[in-house]
């Protein structure tokens, strides 16, 4: 296992939601193999704009996600709307300081924040470590080896 990298989201008052995604396309390895944790810093609710999830989406493998487009001041992409079943999608509402864990091809979002206050959670994305880079060979990084061995011609 690999350390991917990790995010730190802080979703200030007023913040805006994320639409649908997958975690996975982001990242420039094959097989998908990711997970992802999502700790919560502070209590994560409906009204700040909590985490939602379509359970078992991940076993549709990859879908297509929009060309980049600009969120206010930065790049994003998304899921189109016709991809998603929204009738099974699902809160994950947390307490600060617990942890959920969802594969890298699980549909999410997150919605706005509607309170006063920030709403803070990390990112920690793991993979397998006979994943294979395919970005540019150049900008290839190296990732911390966290359980198991490194392979010859992986990450």
């Amino acid at each position: 296992i690999k350390l991917l990298g990790d995010q730190l989201f802080l979703k200030p008052p007023g913040g805006m939601e994320k639409t649908y995604h997958q975690d996975s396309p982001y990242f420039a390895i094959r097989p998908m193999e990711l997970v992802s944790s999502w700790t919560a810093l502070d209590d994560v609710t409906l009204e700040n704009g909590c985490l939602w999830v379509v359970p078992g989406s991940h076993h549709g493998g990859p879908l297509p996600h929009s060309e980049v487009w600009m969120v206010g001041d930065r790049e994003d992409m998304h899921v189109p709307d016709a991809s998603i079943d929204r009738d099974r999608e699902k809160p994950v509402l947390l307490k600060a300081g617990d942890v959920s864990f969802h594969h890298g091809l699980l549909l999410h979002r997150s919605g706005p924040n509607r309170t006063t206050k920030r709403r803070r959670g990390l990112a920690t994305h793991f993979m397998s470590a006979q994943s294979r880079w395919t970005g540019d060979p150049l900008a290839q990084p190296t990732y911390p080896l966290l359980r198991g061995r490194s392979y010859k011609g992986c990450v």
